[in-house]
């Protein structure tokens, strides 16, 4: 876990206690959290049906990294539910923090009861070219 990651973590206020005591930037409605470490460049965000390449990593409450993954070509509706909201508006290069509550995380983080916490990469953002959409 690299530093910037580190000084963005949540901090809990105690093993299980789901009370986070210091705050992100954002929080939506549905209690997703998140902090841009890197804005990223470009106008071309992430929206629907839009195809990109995103590199992330996944770790627990205590820091712990669960895994990495690489996905490329895929659009957001391929991706679960709350790194799916955490990164719509996402643009190319842009790195962002994403803290999710345990109802909209995997289900290794459900069953837990714990927040899901990813460190998420937009490596690029595909254009899409006016001729797919000609009939």
């Amino acid at each position: 876990m690299d530093y910037v990651v580190s000084d963005n973590f949540p901090k809990f206020s105690g093993r299980g206690s789901h009370e986070i005591t210091n705050s992100s930037d954002y929080t939506l409605e549905n209690g997703i959290m998140y902090t841009d470490i890197r804005a990223g460049k470009d106008e071309n965000r992430i929206e629907m049906g839009r195809k990109f390449d995103i590199h992330y990593k996944l770790f627990d409450e205590e820091k712990n990294k669960i895994y990495g993954k690489d996905k490329n070509d895929i659009t957001i509706e391929d991706l679960g539910a709350g790194l799916r909201e955490g990164i719509k508006g996402m643009k190319s290069d842009g790195r962002r923090l994403i803290i999710v509550p345990p109802d909209l995380a995997d289900h290794q983080h459900e069953k837990k009861r714990e927040y899901a916490i990813y460190d998420v990469t937009i490596t690029n953002i595909h254009r899409d070219h006016w001729w797919k959409h000609v009939v």
